[in-house]
């Protein structure tokens, strides 16, 4: 099987950077070698290396990676090269399971406000309709249809939840929580194989933490959908793009790394609102990925997980999230999930030790 080197654009950029200090003369012509140049113009100039020029990059990253100088044309030190590919590996696994959990959230969101508008729709069969509103009421989705009509007719079709609206609603709940069950199950060997030991261990904590990351679903959600289609048979507009799930799958997903749960559908915090875990010490990771799997990263490869803040980009955002991107959590004192409609998250980066 042939062996394929890819390099990321920091790889490319410290490598690029070490031709130009060498052609400058800021690097001494003694530092680097003709195989070490090529190496170094191969990184720049390509996305992959293959074949025999992989293993001849794998020989020389023995040979210099602890040499700082001769390490640049290689793309940088065998760790800062780890701790990157540590990085990307794990938080991509999370950015996947995050986007699939929201995307379950709001499934079952919509088929519940679905459910009550059919049945509000049912009721309209029944009032004073205008022509306009009647062509909706049969050619369009019946949460489309309730936006045609007056707050006076609406509040008219509507009744409190039934008993069997709730238990209905409960139960789409319940086949939620099995599909993030079974995404959490799937991905946990994906993210003990990223890890050179212990993977036995790290499932074991997955399998531990699991229930209580579903529970927190159940909880969380079962409030959140049954207080707004509560709100919605009372006559205000339950629109599916006005509900943010973005938080609850976050703490889902920390839940499952090793976050403690409180038990009232959110995550147990500090005094500085940072997520503890069941020791009661701060989470060193973030999410599932990068929970509790980060101290064996620092034990197994040396590397520091380091949580920074990241801002969701959005013109209309807190100021205060806007001006603490990309900071560390410790240097900040604005912290994802407390403000509301906040998009913003946690992110951990491992970095080498210096």
């Amino acid at each position: 099987m042939t062996t394929v080197l890819r390099f990321s654009d920091r790889q490319r950029a410290v490598a690029a950077l070490a031709l130009w200090d060498l052609e400058r003369g800021a690097i001494a012509r003694k530092s680097c070698n003709a195989v070490l140049e090529g190496v170094a113009k191969a990184i720049v100039n390509k996305d992959q290396i293959t074949g025999e020029r992989a293993d001849k990059y794998a020989a020389m990253m023995l040979l210099y990676q602890a040499d700082p100088v001769r390490a640049r044309f290689l793309g940088g030190t065998y760790r800062a090269t780890l701790a990157e590919d540590k990085t990307e590996q794990l938080a991509a696994i999370d950015r996947e399971l995050r986007a699939q959990i929201v995307a379950i959230c709001q499934m079952v969101f919509e088929q519940a406000v679905e459910g009550v508008a059919t049945k509000a729709a049912r009721k309209a069969k029944a009032t004073s309709l205008q022509p306009v509103q009647r062509w909706s009421l049969d050619n369009e989705s019946a949460e489309t249809f309730l936006k045609t009509v007056t707050p006076e007719v609406r509040n008219a079709m509507f009744a409190a939840l039934t008993t069997g609206e709730e238990e209905e609603t409960r139960r789409l709940l319940a086949n939620a929580a099995e599909l993030i069950e079974e995404l959490l199950e799937q991905a946990s060997p994906i993210v003990a194989a990223s890890l050179t030991e212990t993977e036995s261990d790290v499932e074991a904590s997955h399998d531990r933490d699991r229930p209580r990351a579903i529970d927190l679903f159940l909880t969380a959600m079962t409030a959140r959908v049954l207080g707004r289609l509560g709100r919605f048979s009372d006559g205000e507009t339950a629109a599916v793009e006005n509900v943010n799930f973005w938080d609850t799958a976050s703490d889902v997903l920390a839940a499952a790394g090793g976050a403690a749960t409180n038990g009232e559908g959110g995550l147990v915090t500090n005094e500085d609102s940072l997520v503890l875990a069941e020791s009661g010490e701060p989470l060193q990771g973030t999410g599932f990925a990068q929970g509790h799997t980060s101290s064996v990263v620092l034990e197994e490869e040396g590397l520091i997980p380091v949580v920074y803040f990241r801002h969701s980009g959005g013109t209309d955002g807190n100021p205060i999230h806007v001006a603490a991107d990309g900071l560390k959590l410790d240097d900040t004192q604005a912290r994802a999930g407390t403000t509301a409609g906040c998009n913003c998250w946690h992110e951990t980066v491992y970095e080498e030790a210096e």
